[in-house]
């Protein structure tokens, strides 16, 4: 969001502000809090309860909240009911390909109790008026794979306006080495015509193997070229508080990892700007897949190049893009032959 990014951009690239926090040490309580000057966000909030039969009490005030159970059993109770979440075996249990996550949404102006073992994060958004509280339960919404070749992931969508009036929340699944967030993509600035949308978002990152000699790690960047470029390695339970600009994962060659996220922002629906260098990369998986139809009895395919010219000349690419499409198909077992 573009007035965050100017309110934070300089004192995260100076290092006066670390967007990642190392969740590990902490016991139950807020992780970001959009009044705490020291928190790079303006609008999102985000916190966690790490319980072992405790039973804490809370309103939710001005705001909405989302619970997203990680590992464990819980109840939660509200005005409106007593909702049952459990994430037995922690969030890699089923994954890749399905997910266990669900999600409970809760409206401004309630008051709520949870108890239960295990550990569950929320998120919070001000909120313009009293929804109805909401239960996503563990496959109600479909996991839906997104991207392809170096950048394919498993994204799953809980909440959205309508359920919420601000929250969007779901988790992305990366596989070992692959790219998310990815085409590089905006959601800074409100403009209608852009498919644009003014939303901050945070992350919770989570990886399967812990690591041994050294943790392991995935890495979050945040960049714009401008004003802020940096690279974070965020280990297994890594917050991560994103103003704006781009911010793709990668996941570690010798782990996969998941990351929860939520977005919040001037309320309505979410709009994502692909970044112009990176937009064609949509039509890359799309080009491959035609390419493998056409020869499907052969495992390594050399193709006339004549192939490669007429999608780049339909995708405006230059030469530059154009090799770097080459060198992608190339890894997947796609060649074309020389001139």
């Amino acid at each position: 969001m573009k007035s965050t990014v100017d309110k934070y951009g300089a004192l995260i690239q100076n290092d006066k502000i670390n967007p990642a926090v190392d969740v590990n040490p902490l016991g139950s309580g807020v992780i970001f809090d959009p009044a705490d000057e020291q928190t790079p966000l303006q609008v999102i909030g985000l916190g966690i309860y790490k319980l072992n039969g405790e039973i804490y009490q809370n309103n939710t005030g001005a705001k909405e909240y989302a619970f997203v159970p990680m590992e464990g059993t819980f109840v939660v109770k509200t005005e409106e009911g007593e909702f049952h979440l459990e994430r037995e075996g922690g969030p890699f249990n089923v994954a890749p390909g399905a997910s266990n996550a669900s999600a409970l949404y809760v409206p401004k102006e309630s008051s709520y109790t949870i108890t239960g073992h295990g550990e569950i994060i929320y998120y919070t958004a001000p909120s313009s008026q009293k929804m109805k509280t909401v239960f996503i339960s563990q496959g109600q919404v479909p996991n839906l794979s997104r991207g392809d070749l170096l950048w394919r992931r498993d994204v799953i969508t809980m909440i959205e306006p309508g359920i919420s009036t601000n929250l969007i929340v779901g988790e992305t699944y990366s596989p070992p080495g692959l790219w998310s967030g990815t085409p590089l993509h905006v959601h800074d600035v409100g403009d209608v015509a852009a498919g644009e949308s003014e939303h901050e978002e945070v992350y919770y990152h989570v990886s399967r193997m812990k690591g041994r000699e050294m943790p392991n790690f995935t890495v979050q960047m945040l960049f714009d070229g401008k004003e802020i470029n940096k690279a974070y390695l965020c280990q297994d339970k890594t917050a991560f508080a994103i103003p704006g600009v781009c911010h793709p994962v990668v996941a570690s060659p010798v782990s996969d990892c998941i990351y929860g996220w939520a977005l919040a922002g001037v309320e309505g629906h979410l709009g994502m700007r692909d970044v112009a260098d990176f937009a064609h990369m949509k039509k890359i998986g799309e080009f491959a897949s035609k390419l493998r139809s056409e020869e499907a009895n052969q495992a390594a395919l050399l193709l006339d190049r004549v192939k490669l010219s007429d999608f780049s000349a339909a995708n405006g690419l230059d030469e530059f893009q154009t090799k770097i499409v080459e060198l992608i198909l190339r890894e997947y077992g796609i060649n074309f032959k020389s001139l």
